[in-house]
């Protein structure tokens, strides 16, 4: 039921070698995507089955690993997000254990 959790800006996240950027063309366009190997120590852990909501406070954020769009939402307050709410926890931690979130 232990599942773990990073977030950072890109560069932070490319730095620990979280993600790497794939695509594009000169530094432009392209997507973020999560290496296959993450060191759990970096990241915080959580209990799945307790765990519905993860605080996010940004203006914007990117879900970079594998969970489907349908399975949470970011809610908002003020024009800045707060957290994100995982609305179907079944199929949101069916594509991966680990939730890799990059901050703007």
């Amino acid at each position: 039921n232990t599942a773990f959790v990073i977030m950072g800006s890109a560069k932070e996240l490319r730095d620990q070698n979280i993600i790497s950027k794939e695509g594009g063309f000169l530094g432009i366009g392209g997507r973020h995507v999560i290496q296959t190997e993450i060191d759990p120590a970096i990241c915080d852990s959580i209990d799945i089955t307790q765990v519905m909501s993860i605080p996010v406070t940004t203006k914007k954020a990117t879900v970079v690993s594998p969970h489907p769009e349908g399975s949470y939402t970011f809610q908002e307050t003020d024009g800045k997000l707060e957290k994100l709410e995982i609305t179907n926890p079944e199929q949101f931690w069916k594509g991966s254990k680990y939730l890799v979130v990059v901050l703007n």
